[in-house]
């Protein structure tokens, strides 16, 4: 470890405890001229997510033996940087991995059957970013997409990130200046436990290694920020539905 991440009276960097989540702000419907779409800050990180389909598939999706096509394009805004202008690449590593993940946990949690012969197309814009873990604020905004778009899915997906301070007390939702000073991060990204049933995970990923024995730790507490998340999405949900029903009602 590199640097102390708490102060002596139990503060991070930013002010919070070692439990606490960065603000976390969403909405969902914001755009036009699609399914279903998004937004999502957390931190320092702003995504929009938006949703087309399912739909026929396109001729030029090339995928005619998938029963399922699910495509999905992640975008960087040029200023997304903490306001530096950076270079887009289109076809870059990062892009490719971020791409390929979250493919690969929605394929995951979709009722995929309930769409044979059909296309959903993910579209991604980050518009603002600090870094690291940006990959769970995608994650999170493209849950609220789907289920704006209606699309069936087991449970909701929530992702959160955990580290390690010296004194061995888990770090609950990194920010990008812990992530740098700090030790090795551990993202998540889970459907997590609702009654009975237990929190499965869908993504998991190690920026460093773990000592064996801190992992369960580390672990745990990444679970507990994914529950936190969907109490959060849950409530942004509930809240635009009653939105619509109130906003029809009075129409009527």
């Amino acid at each position: 470890m590199v640097q102390d991440l708490l102060s002596a009276q139990g503060l991070r960097m930013d002010g919070r405890r070692h439990n606490e989540l960065r603000h976390i702000q969403c909405k969902l419907g914001v755009l036009g001229r699609c399914d279903g779409s998004a937004y999502m800050l957390h931190g320092n990180t702003k995504v929009i997510a938006s949703i087309s389909g399912p739909k026929h598939p396109s001729k030029s999706s090339g995928k005619k033996d998938e029963s399922f096509i699910f495509n999905v394009r992640v975008k960087f805004a040029t200023f997304s940087k903490n306001g530096e202008r950076q270079k887009v690449v289109k076809n870059s590593k990062k892009l490719g991995e971020i791409e390929i993940n979250l493919k690969n946990i929605f394929k995951s949690v979709i009722l995929v059957e309930k769409y044979e012969k059909s296309q959903l197309d993910l579209n991604i814009e980050v518009l603002q970013h600090d870094g690291g873990s940006e990959i769970c604020t995608i994650v999170n905004a493209a849950t609220l997409a789907l289920i704006d778009a209606g699309i069936c899915m087991k449970e909701y997906v929530c992702a959160c990130t955990a580290s390690l301070t010296n004194d061995g007390i888990a770090l609950l939702d990194v920010s990008h200046l812990e992530e740098i000073c700090g030790g090795p991060t551990l993202t998540i990204a889970a459907l997590p436990r609702i009654g009975d049933h237990e929190q499965s995970v869908a993504f998991i990923e190690l920026s460093q290694k773990f000592y064996l024995k801190d992992l369960n730790k580390i672990f745990d507490c990444c679970q507990l920020g994914c529950e936190k998340i969907r109490a959060i999405l849950d409530e942004a949900i509930r809240g635009n539905a009653y939105e619509h029903v109130n906003s029809d009602l009075t129409s009527n």
